[in-house]
């Protein structure tokens, strides 16, 4: 059962979200509530996880398909026209920038894509997280100690590599997110 809604850490995650997450128009945020009630109605719905092997390798999504694989089987493509797919991270940041380039190469319709509310508000809605050989697991590969905001019953996991290597990478997807506003 997920902890009630008003925690301090789920406030936390949602902030998180709210401040770095990557919502608009055009790849609207999706909840772990909103994706089991599309699949309980029979839609197809693609979870694709952008996260590197770090963080993929201690936990994700259950039914996650990793990015490289996705791409590797023909992306959009190669699932059903009416497939929603769903591009997921730790809050929603380097999912939206994946949101932005499915789009741009992705035809009609564009609401089949959708970005995620990310993994951290996927552990608070109760849904299953997996390790990589589909064992079930409580920890959660929050990408840096300022988003380690979990459910009580799970472990925060990040790189040890310090403040430096979080903004290094930040900065790197600041960067591949101005480039897509060029094109």
């Amino acid at each position: 059962m997920p902890p009630p809604a008003g925690c301090a850490e789920r406030r936390a995650a949602e902030a998180a979200l709210k401040k770095y997450g990557y919502d608009d128009a055009d790849a609207r945020l999706i909840s772990a509530g909103e994706i089991a009630a599309l699949r309980e109605g029979g839609v197809a719905v693609v979870v694709v996880d952008v996260r590197p092997p770090a963080e993929t390798d201690v936990s994700r999504i259950e039914g996650a398909v990793l990015q490289c694989d996705f791409e590797a089987q023909g992306g959009c493509a190669a699932y059903p026209a009416d497939a929603v797919i769903v591009p997921a991270c730790t809050v929603g940041f380097r999912s939206g920038m994946y949101c932005r380039d499915l789009l741009a190469h992705t035809p009609p319709p564009a609401q089949r894509v959708r970005n995620s509310e990310g993994i951290l508000l996927h552990a608070f809605d109760g849904g299953r997280l997996v390790t990589p050989d589909g064992r079930a697991t409580t920890e959660v590969h929050t990408y840096t100690a300022a988003f380690a905001h979990v459910p009580p019953s799970h472990t925060a996991v990040y790189a040890k590599a310090g403040v430096l290597a979080s903004v290094k990478l930040g900065l790197k997807a600041v960067r591949q997110w101005c480039r897509g506003l060029g094109s």
